[in-house]
């Protein structure tokens, strides 16, 4: 008999596979810059960083949801 894997875990390793192919996308878009360091327990890591066009990137989407957002709210109050 196979066990089956807990709902969480296959949530959790779901959540880090999405993660890890947003950042690969980041990184292939030249929003994200990548450097291979060594961790504090001395174990080798990956160290991401916002480039410059990342950085207006964030800028531009932060700013839009803001504004859906906002639209949002105010269409749920006119309810």
């Amino acid at each position: 008999m196979t066990e089956r894997p807990e709902p969480i875990d296959l949530l959790q390793g779901t959540l880090d596979l999405l993660i890890l192919k947003a950042l690969h996308r980041l990184e292939q878009d030249g929003w994200l810059a990548a450097e291979w360091g060594e961790s504090e327990n001395n174990r080798r890591a990956k160290y991401y960083q916002l480039t410059p066009s990342g950085r207006r990137q964030l800028r531009t989407k932060s700013e839009h949801w803001q504004r859906v957002s906002l639209a949002m709210g105010r269409a749920l109050r006119a309810t």
